[in-house]
């Protein structure tokens, strides 16, 4: 089943970060997926593939937990996570 719901699909993502699960982020994203300002000193990661891999580059050294309290601003095509 496909989720919709926007802010859903954030709360996937951040569930799939913290099991370090890099098929489920890869489900997250669309193969023509763009992510801005997400990664350490990349401005725009273009494409499914080199998100997941920037996503495993991240995953190897960092073994934190986000928690994830707030998602704002899916509307209007940008959003952040608190």
């Amino acid at each position: 089943m496909s989720v919709t719901d926007p802010f859903e699909v954030v709360k996937q993502l951040y569930r799939a970060i913290n099991a370090a699960d890099l098929d489920a982020i890869g489900r997250v994203y669309a193969d023509d997926a763009i992510a801005e300002q997400v990664f350490d000193g990349t401005f725009v990661v273009d494409g499914r593939d080199a998100i997941v891999g920037k996503y495993r580059e991240l995953l190897a050294r960092w073994r934190g937990r986000i928690d994830l309290h707030m998602v704002g601003g899916i509307q209007t095509g940008w959003g952040w996570a608190q």
